[in-house]
């Protein structure tokens, strides 16, 4: 009986610690388990380059979707790390729609363009050829000569392309007017749209340093909408409050938020003219 005393508390107490430490490890798991209520999704860049990578922040663990306008290319899908940032690297040059997802629940929209480096950034070769040509002798500079004009020719040839390119992709967007885009904006959502209007309000995106919130509004101030552009076009082009300016870009619907409010109508820029 002695040895049945002693030992009864002791399995006693082993089986409670042991039924706290289940209990403990059961509450950590629901504390991790605990499903997400909101998904939120910030894109560092909305315009980027093909050998740059795409980047941003998210809830953690949660699925980034990039859901191409060409419908020939491939979704792509990664997961947001351990403190909700992600990097993508493997898409082609294109419009993309960017998305979170996590328990269910998905984030708003963005809009992200990538476009080719090599197609933007093509320039002729003439300078290493001229250096070349000065420490060679004169049959070796005739055909280096030769060969300089024949790549500039190329290049020349190569940049007309590029023009001709960007003309008729420039040419895919549709005409809108403000009235008709901020009456419907769920005709225009992600749809390659051109709008015009006079610059009333700017605003610095506070998520995203590259960006400037403009209010856009026709002659009369019963129609607007915002439109996000990079600040590197507001300088180039010298926007300012008062400024007519027509946007090309994205249309979107209810993905921002502004002073608290989201907004029924939005254009991520492409271009600006």
């Amino acid at each position: 009986m002695g040895i049945i005393k002693i030992i009864g508390p002791f399995v006693i107490g082993s089986i409670l610690l042991s039924g706290c430490q289940s209990s403990a490890k059961s509450g950590n798991n629901i504390k991790d388990n605990k499903k997400v209520t909101n998904v939120s999704l910030r894109l560092k860049k909305n315009r980027i380059y093909d050998i740059n990578h795409a980047e941003g922040k998210t809830v953690k663990g949660a699925s980034v979707i990039f859901v191409p306008e060409n419908k020939h290319n491939d979704v792509e899908k990664i997961k947001a790390g351990s403190d909700g940032t992600f990097y993508e690297d493997a898409l082609v040059p294109g419009r993309y729609v960017v998305y979170a997802k996590k328990d269910g629940i998905k984030s708003n929209k963005h809009q992200l363009r990538v476009m080719s480096y090599l197609t933007t950034h093509n320039t002729p070769s003439s300078k290493t050829a001229d250096t070349d040509s000065d420490s060679k002798s004169s049959s070796i500079s005739a055909s280096i000569d030769s060969s300089v004009s024949a790549s500039l020719d190329e290049s020349v040839k190569k940049q007309n392309e590029n023009s001709s390119t960007k003309s008729s992709y420039r040419s895919k967007y549709k005409r809108v007017s403000l009235e008709s885009f901020t009456d419907n904006p769920d005709k225009y959502d992600q749809k390659l749209i051109k709008v015009t209007g006079t610059v009333t309000y700017i605003q610095r995106n506070s998520d995203n340093n590259t960006m400037d919130y403009i209010v856009l509004s026709n002659s009369d101030n019963t129609a607007a909408t915002v439109a996000e552009v990079e600040v590197e076009d507001m300088h180039s082009h010298h926007i300012s409050e008062g400024s007519n300016i027509t946007i090309l870009g994205g249309g979107l619907t209810k993905t921002v938020k502004l002073n608290g409010k989201t907004l029924e109508s939005d254009i991520i820029e492409d271009f600006v003219q």
